[in-house]
């Protein structure tokens, strides 16, 4: 599997930019975590984050070792789904995509957390060897997904 890092698709890939975002730190509305910390606090307090080996997760780790820093989850998942329902009970601050925080940030049941200096965007690309034979099926697929998407080249 080809890793794209800092937006650089590896040598032998081809690779598109299919969409970019940012991932939102919550906790629970009402819950104890300050809506903004410093980078030196972050051990303090407790984390929901996604499986090592995921994207959110690789994104996440990726804006912290650039700052020399490290957090120890409290829990991992394998679903955002459950991360965002940890910190809607209060039970610490989950690492999510913001799409999936929207409608909960917005009936107010948790709120946004920031890291002073700190932004987490992440990209998602489509990604496949330039050397690959593509079946007609993928051919057709990666056409369809180039239709659908304004998909950026990089």
């Amino acid at each position: 599997m080809a890793e794209i890092v800092r937006g650089v698709v590896p040598e032998g890939y081809l690779g598109k930019k299919a969409y970019s975002d940012r991932l939102a730190l919550v906790s629970k509305n009402d819950a104890a975590f300050p809506s903004s910390m410093k980078k030196k606090d972050l051990a303090s307090y407790s984390w929901l984050l996604r499986d090592s080996n995921s994207g959110t997760r690789l994104s996440f780790d990726n804006v912290l070792s650039i700052e020399g820093l490290r957090v120890s989850p409290t829990l991992e998942s394998t679903s955002n789904a459950s991360l965002l329902a940890f910190a809607e009970k209060g039970l610490g601050i989950a690492v999510i995509p913001v799409s999936l925080a929207k409608p909960s940030l917005s009936s107010k049941r948790i709120k946004e957390i920031t890291i002073e200096g700190l932004a987490f965007p992440r990209s998602v690309y489509l990604v496949y060897g330039k050397a690959a034979h593509l079946s007609e099926q993928h051919q057709k697929f990666l056409a369809y997904l180039l239709k659908q998407f304004p998909l950026s080249e990089n």
